[in-house]
């Protein structure tokens, strides 16, 4: 089981959203395929959202449904 944590919607307004994935190892890094399920089950697409694993911090910000159209970033504790 592996926890997510999900930041969407514009900036002075940010939506905030948990995500519980089974079946996958709490210590398997998060990847863009697994960032993109998440903001699926989420909010429903995968365009100008921001997905990080809660136990390391590591995440991806997910700009259009294109494959290749996202970042890494690295989120500390108290930021979003």
């Amino acid at each position: 089981m592996k926890t997510f944590r999900e930041t969407y919607g514009p900036r002075h307004e940010p939506q905030h959203a948990t995500v519980v994935l089974e079946g996958l190892e709490e210590d398997a890094p998060i990847r863009p395929a697994m960032a993109r399920q998440v903001a699926r089950i989420a909010c429903g697409h995968e365009f100008g959202v921001t997905v990080v694993d809660n136990k390391t911090g590591n995440g991806y910000r997910l700009y259009s449904d294109e494959p290749n159209s996202h970042r890494k970033v690295k989120v500390n504790d108290g930021d979003d």
